[in-house]
């Protein structure tokens, strides 16, 4: 595995709190863009980005790669890019929900980027945000093994999509206070292929809120959907 595999995985493998960057005080910039058009599997890769920038606008401008629309490999050639180059593999990641679909889940004036390789996707007012990635050389069963040895009592498993997902869920990340985060490991057809589909979602307190402010968990609602989304596009 190299080393931008290593840093795509492990971005990814992450607690609510590594997510936010571990402040008290809501990171990002508030600035409405307007979003691209978002491409089909099999076209010309467009040019469209996000015209007011997507990690100007992020929490940490400086490590983060510019979302630009690209044309998504999907099945087992999304999974050999994603070996090849976790970063293009992000983008086509990002670049697989269709802009309606992410305001529907994110609302107006959501942006994009690349955070370690990983599609990384904002509400305007950073509350909510998507991460997401194609993770190639441990299959579903490996990670759920692994799990069971490490932290059996935070993770649970279950379908959605009719695919294998493992939660993890540790008491922190969903007590409805400060930072939560659905975490969800979803596997291949086969369990034991040697890749998954690694998606969080994260609530945040409104920005300048303690880190001790409740949030409300139904803004996670659409964690299935989302990933039944990914699914569709991504691994038909």
């Amino acid at each position: 595995m190299s080393r931008r595999q290593i840093a795509a995985r492990g971005a990814l493998m992450v607690t609510a709190a590594t997510l936010a960057g571990c402040t008290s005080v809501i990171g990002g910039h508030a600035v409405p863009a307007t979003n691209g058009v978002s491409a089909v599997a099999g076209s010309a890769v467009a040019v469209a980005v996000e015209p007011m920038g997507g990690c100007a606008r992020s929490a940490d401008p400086a490590s983060c790669v510019q979302w630009k629309e690209t044309a998504f490999d999907t099945g087992e050639k999304l999974v050999a890019t994603a070996h090849a180059d976790p970063e293009i593999a992000g983008q086509m990641v990002c670049s697989a929900i269709s802009d309606a679909q992410w305001q529907t889940y994110l609302g107006k004036d959501f942006y994009r980027y690349l955070a370690d390789g990983a599609c990384t996707v904002s509400s305007q007012d950073n509350q909510l945000m998507v991460r997401a990635a194609v993770l190639p050389g441990m299959s579903w069963s490996d990670t759920v093994e692994a799990a069971g040895k490490t932290a059996v009592s935070t993770t649970t498993t279950f379908t959605i999509h009719d695919r294998a997902v493992l939660r993890s869920a540790p008491a922190s990340t969903v007590d409805g206070i400060g930072q939560d985060v659905e975490d969800l490991t979803i596997g291949a057809t086969d369990e034991f292929q040697p890749w998954v589909l690694r998606v969080q979602v994260l609530l945040q307190q409104p920005r300048g809120k303690a880190s001790t402010t409740p949030v409300d968990r139904g803004r996670l609602g659409f964690r299935d959907a989302l990933v039944s989304d990914l699914l569709t596009n991504l691994f038909p």
